[in-house]
């Protein structure tokens, strides 16, 4: 009988914790002055992570750089985070369940809390003030970790992953004529798109770059702008992300076709998130 079990990656934000970290992440926009005309560019630093810790601390410093590009150019400055996030895995070899090891609280201090899946990079783009469709691009450098426990293991095993992530989108704010009305807000869309090219990689039968697919992941995001000056350009997003490939390569063999260690392993990965994104115009005083 073909069994499969879930392994499931939580990341909740609880109590005291999770209102601070939502706290600091809105205390952020406080940086960023508001200029009185409009630049439909945006260029910065892009950051990410998984973690809310490292998550916050990268926030902080894209939003301080971000902020001095933005001085600099007459553009627009950017911050994102991700204030919460809930992650499902599902790996199985040959129908058995593959552990997936990681703290599931998502706040943990341990290496493999904090370095996994993380990037860093450039972002860029553009939207009009009145416009219904902005469109984004970046690239990042990308690592993910993480420890694995295939069917008859009594150890995890380590894996480490180094990436080049290039990313494109487009969020579209059909309503957007509603920010100016008596709602201060309107609804959102984004979908987006991440090719990830894998460049290291390190695990238990060494550091062949073939045992690692690279691929596809989707993304689509549902939420609000919010209008008036208190608020203006902020968006708060559910996020979902998908990988549209099996993380391990079915055809690598490490001895000429004798042995074929990943030819039964089939691996699923949704993320779901809340975003908080904000966008302002800057310009020296």
């Amino acid at each position: 009988m073909y069994r499969k079990i879930l392994s499931y990656d939580c990341c909740f934000t609880s109590g005291i914790k999770h209102y601070a970290v939502v706290a600091a992440v809105l205390l952020l926009r406080g940086a960023i002055p508001v200029a009185a005309q409009e630049n439909p560019w945006f260029f910065g630093l892009h950051t990410r992570s998984y973690n809310m810790y490292i998550g916050l601390a990268m926030a902080n410093a894209q939003n301080q750089i971000n902020s001095a590009i933005a001085h600099a150019t007459d553009g627009v400055g950017f911050t994102e985070m991700n204030v919460f996030s809930y992650r499902w895995v599902s790996l199985t070899d040959n129908g058995e369940t593959v552990d997936y090891q990681r703290t599931p609280a998502g706040f943990g201090f341990k290496a493999y809390d904090l370095w996994n899946d993380i990037e860093a990079g450039l972002k860029g783009g553009w939207q009009g003030a009145q416009s219904p469709i902005g469109v984004y691009a970046y690239i990042a450098y990308g690592h993910n970790q993480y420890k694995l426990r295939f069917p008859g293991e009594h150890e995890y095993s380590k894996h480490k992953l180094h990436s080049f992530r290039f990313g494109v989108g487009t969020r579209i704010s059909p309503l957007k004529f509603l920010l100016e009305g008596r709602r201060k807000w309107c609804p959102v869309v984004e979908l987006g798109t991440t090719y990830i090219k894998n460049f290291s990689y390190k695990g238990p039968y060494g550091g062949d770059i073939d045992q690692i697919n690279d691929g596809i992941r989707t993304s689509f995001a549902l939420g609000a702008q919010i209008g008036g000056s208190k608020w203006k350009n902020s968006c708060f997003l559910v996020c979902v992300d998908v990988a549209q490939y099996d993380l391990f390569n079915r055809d690598y063999t490490p001895d000429g076709g004798f042995w074929f260690p990943y030819a039964n392993v089939r691996s699923k990965d949704w993320i779901l998130s809340l975003r908080y994104t904000i966008n302002m115009e800057l310009f020296d005083d």
